[in-house]
């Protein structure tokens, strides 16, 4: 029987390529549970794999072996001796494109010295073709064992590092026992000397260069004066996330900072104290944006952090997370700067009372008393609580007055009446742009039931009552199934 003329193996090799792509670069569900298995595709974020492709028959194979951008992207888990010879056959495919490479380091069911063996071999294949690397991200989150034989690794001591012209973004997550090696500050310096066109870094200790346009540390090795340092040494910097640690010594006084290209700012603290408050105090920061910080040290913090925005003259446009209880006055006092006006998005926790969702009520001019308007924070599109304690009447009005926003709570949640008593309970729970959302991140089907969950205390141990995951971020997808994917924070 002749084959239909619509039939896939009719279409032209261009449109292929297409549905090719498309099929490699969609993100693959339940990723996250799958990274400790040994395998090889395409992405991190997908189990696709043009190998696949390749199977299907002889037309298919031609046309993925023709175009060598099926093969410039690579992620391997593990990795195992089974992948050497696919993983050199694959670089060889990838002609001369640029190549963006990515491993996570999983020992899996395998005996350690093979493992060993396996990732020597990668990090060699790798080095050959690093003058094509446009990104990279290795995960070296391995056992304490194999971390401190990997030190010595050609990482570390390749020569080939002197020549990466094509390096955009690089990320290394390395294993704790590495932060003291004198041997990273060194690689990481050898490689930003040699990229030319460097811009992303992820790393654990600081990297300088005045290219960068973002950097996150991965670790608590910071202090607020090299905070200080980084901003003052980047001035090209878009973006920065770190965890700061305290001065294990005295530390000198750094002096203030104007950086004016900067629009996100991540800090946050590992361990209790005024570290976030210490670089808040010092900086100047006028394209600010977006601000993610933790709210730690009362309502000094929150203080500083108004008289930046004041000194800045910023429009930000993004706050998480804001403490309220404790700190009314204070809260109150930096949502209503006039450099908040044009905030889209605000994370605020331990809300408790009315006070605060009747200041977020909008309530537009009328001609019959127009001194009644109140138009707070207009264009916040993206609002969550974590933690609420609040009457069904002043949440209806809230949410009546903000019919476009999507408004989360996220437990403990408490409301003032019975859900049974109040005509409005019925209203808020079905209301299509409010959820509720469990601690991991669980959406919550039935907040009426899940509550006592919440009131009885929840440690790292307990599932959560609507899936049963104890992932430490997940997200409910299904009601009938219940799959569930972690989401990455």
């Amino acid at each position: 029987m002749p084959r239909p003329r619509f039939h896939i193996c009719y279409l032209p090799p261009n449109v292929l390529y297409e549905i090719f792509m498309l099929y490699l670069q969609t993100p693959s569900k339940g990723m996250e549970g799958s990274k400790n298995v040994p395998m090889l595709t395409f992405s991190p974020s997908t189990t696709s794999s043009p190998v696949t492709l390749s199977l299907v028959n002889r037309r298919w194979r031609s046309i993925v072996l023709h175009y060598p951008q099926f093969w410039s992207s690579m992620f391997v888990v593990g990795p195992h001796l089974l992948h050497a010879n696919l993983v050199k056959l694959w670089l060889v495919r990838s002609g001369n494109r640029p190549l963006d490479l990515a491993f996570n380091q999983s020992l899996g069911l395998f005996a350690p010295a093979d493992h060993m063996h396996a990732m020597n071999y990668l990090l060699h294949t790798f080095m050959k073709y690093s003058a094509r690397w446009r990104s990279i991200n290795f995960n070296f989150h391995g056992p304490v064992a194999l971390s401190h034989r990997l030190e010595h690794s050609v990482l570390f001591t390749s020569t080939n590092l002197k020549h990466l012209p094509m390096l955009k973004a690089a990320t290394i997550f390395e294993s704790d026992a590495w932060l003291t090696n004198p041997a990273l500050p060194r690689m990481w310096a050898s490689i930003v000397q040699n990229s030319p066109q460097l811009r992303t870094v992820c790393a654990g200790v600081p990297v300088l260069s005045a290219s960068l346009s973002s950097f996150d540390c991965h670790s608590s090795l910071l202090s607020f004066s090299l905070v200080l340092r980084v901003l003052r040494d980047c001035p090209n910097l878009r973006e920065i996330s770190a965890r700061l640690r305290p001065p294990v010594g005295p530390e000198e006084d750094a002096p203030p900072i104007v950086h004016r290209k900067l629009k996100v700012l991540r800090l946050h603290n590992s361990k209790p104290g005024k570290l976030v408050e210490a670089v808040i105090s010092r900086v100047t920061l006028p394209k600010l944006t977006e601000l993610d910080m933790t709210f730690d040290s009362g309502p000094e913090l929150i203080r500083s952090l108004r008289y930046m925005i004041k000194r800045s003259d910023c429009r930000l446009l993004s706050i998480n997370t804001l403490p309220f209880d404790g700190v009314e006055t204070e809260t109150f006092k930096l949502l209503s700067l006039e450099q908040l006006e044009y905030l889209t998005s605000l994370v605020i926790c331990r809300a408790h009372g009315d006070s605060l969702l009747e200041w977020l009520t909008l309530r537009p001019p009328h001609k019959r008393n127009a001194s009644a308007a109140k138009m707070n924070l207009p264009y916040l599109n993206n609002l969550e609580f974590i933690g609420l304690t609040a009457s069904f009447g002043i949440l209806a009005e809230m949410l009546a007055s903000r019919p476009r926003a999507n408004i989360v709570i996220e437990t403990p949640w408490h409301f003032d009446e019975h859900p049974g008593s109040s005509k409005w309970a019925r209203w808020v729970f079905e209301h299509p742009s409010l959820k509720f959302k469990n601690p991991c991140g669980c959406v919550v089907t039935n907040p009426q039931k899940a509550q006592p969950w919440y009131s009885a205390g929840v440690d790292e141990d307990t599932s959560c009552p609507q899936t049963g995951c104890r992932a430490p971020r997940c997200r409910y997808e299904s009601k009938s199934s219940r799959r569930y994917s972690n989401a990455a924070r």
